[in-house]
């Protein structure tokens, strides 16, 4: 979504992540299955009218879920996973140098 504020650009958008779950392992062994997940994060920016600076807020995983991004069993047997990063969401400023 797309407006006029100020002179400049509002832009804001979302995006919507899902995988269904998957098995680690072409023997399809049950304690090697990776759960399902999805993950919902989004983007406010303001460029100023002369295009030369950009103030934006973001999010990601704003429901802050947990999910296994990889689950495998080593070769010694021990299992192991890879778990999603946490809700993360920040602010900052991009400046434009020069001309365009």
């Amino acid at each position: 979504i797309s407006q006029t504020v100020l002179g400049g650009e509002l832009v804001a958008n979302a995006q919507y992540f899902y995988r269904d779950a998957f098995f680690a392992n072409p023997t399809n062994a049950a304690n090697q299955q990776t759960e399902d997940q999805s993950e919902l994060s989004g983007r406010i920016s303001w460029t100023s009218p002369e295009e030369n600076y950009e103030l934006f807020v973001y999010a990601k995983n704003l429901t802050d879920a947990e999910n296994q991004v990889y689950n495998s069993v080593s070769f010694l047997g021990s299992a192991r996973a890879v778990y999603n990063q946490p809700r993360m969401y920040g602010a900052g400023l991009r400046w434009n140098f020069g001309t365009r």
